[in-house]
């Protein structure tokens, strides 16, 4: 499994969704760091 970090990876969003969702709901412990982190992103927390 290859795994990205939110800085590594939400300003590429045009990146394949889709299969980083699929990811997400076949791995429940990375679906919740993305949780913490998209969280993060969507304050503006960028440090």
């Amino acid at each position: 499994m290859i795994f990205m970090t939110c800085e590594n990876f939400v300003p590429s969003l045009g990146l394949p969704t889709i299969a980083v969702i699929t990811t997400l709901e076949t791995d429940p412990g990375l679906s919740a760091a993305w949780e913490v982190c998209l969280s993060s992103m969507l304050k503006g927390d960028e440090s």
